[in-house]
């Protein structure tokens, strides 16, 4: 029930804060490595925001790569 939308949340944090770094003046923000169902979520919610993101690494090393449009 609850966790899966704190998750979320938490998820929309992160992106939120990458963004920032973004829009600080970095080309591309990392975030943690996560599940590829997160990472979905990080997709749509970085879409969403006018961004583009990709997964990189292989793996439990696996995680999303936010850039600029």
């Amino acid at each position: 029930g609850g966790s899966r939308d704190a998750r979320k949340r938490e998820l929309e944090e992160l992106v939120d804060r990458a963004i920032e770094r973004i829009e600080g003046g970095a080309s591309s923000a990392a975030l943690p490595p996560m599940s590829s169902y997160e990472r979905k979520l990080v997709h749509d919610v970085a879409a969403a925001r006018g961004y583009v993101s990709e997964s990189e690494g292989e793996g439990g090393s696996r995680h999303t790569v936010l850039r600029a449009q």
